[in-house]
């Protein structure tokens, strides 16, 4: 690992943590890979609570999507901070002027509320990203 990815995961997780303590009810959370349970949601993707409850409030989950897959254009009416763990993605941000980015795992997204934005996972592998919001999860289609 990458002397700048050894550090973005570390801020992360520091970053996380200080979320965690702010907001969780249990005073500590700890999720090993073994302990993750995978809901699939759609064909080869998959959404799994790390913490909190996305029908209701903050939380934490990770989002797994198999390779080659477009998200359709839309917006979160909450913040969403997201986390490449693996595989590469393409954001498109509506009213970013570098148009498309390629997220690789370490890449670190930050959508305010209303951001309409786009995400396809491109490349040979699967992406997974661990993504956080501070309300109840929603995707509002753009128009």
């Amino acid at each position: 690992m990458s002397t700048v990815r050894s550090i973005v995961v570390a801020l992360m997780g520091a970053w996380l943590s200080v979320a965690f303590s702010a907001q969780a009810d249990e005073s500590v959370v700890l999720v090993t890979p073994d302990d993750v349970e995978w809901r699939e949601v759609a064909p080869g993707a998959a959404l799994a609570r790390l913490w909190g409850d996305p029908e209701n409030g903050a939380y934490v989950r990770l989002i797994k999507v198999p390779a080659g897959v477009e998200g359709s254009t839309h917006w979160h009416s909450g913040d969403v901070h997201a986390f490449g763990v693996s595989g590469a993605w393409l954001s498109v941000t509506e009213g970013d002027p570098a148009g498309a980015r390629e997220m690789s795992p370490g890449s670190y997204l930050f959508h305010a509320g209303g951001t309409v934005h786009s995400n396809t996972c491109i490349g040979p592998v699967e992406c997974v990203l661990l993504v956080w919001q501070p309300v109840a999860h929603d995707v509002i289609p753009a128009e």
